[in-house]
């Protein structure tokens, strides 16, 4: 949702705009601590840390973007919290599902508070 709003388009509109790449995220995650699952710990890890960077570049590119086109309408403290979220995908060792979620509904509730909607 966060891509779809920022870029105005659908599902198939902009890179990252597609569910389907958060799923493969949420997938791997869950993969972590699957015992059913037929693959070393090691393995798992670096799937989860592969899905998840591509997750979060999308994010980083849409809070960049998303910024840009509602700075001059947002107030200081929206821009200074997107900011703050855009230092924290940037951090080489940001793993954390949990955050990222928090990060992608914060920007979500600033974005469309600023007049971007999904497309």
């Amino acid at each position: 949702m966060l891509v779809r709003s920022v870029y105005n388009c659908s599902r198939s509109g902009a890179n990252g705009a597609d569910a389907n790449i958060y799923r493969a995220m949420e997938t791997a995650e869950l993969s972590l601590t699957d015992i059913r699952w037929d693959k070393t710990r090691e393995v798992k890890e670096q799937h989860y840390i592969t899905t998840f960077t591509e997750v979060k570049k999308f994010v980083r590119n849409a809070l960049r973007n998303g910024l840009e086109k509602i700075k001059h309408r947002a107030t200081e403290q929206e821009v200074d919290r997107i900011k703050e979220m855009q230092c924290t995908l940037n951090k080489f060792h940001f793993y954390h599902k949990s955050e990222l979620d928090i990060i992608i509904n914060t920007a979500n509730g600033i974005f469309g508070k600023n007049g971007l909607v999904e497309g």
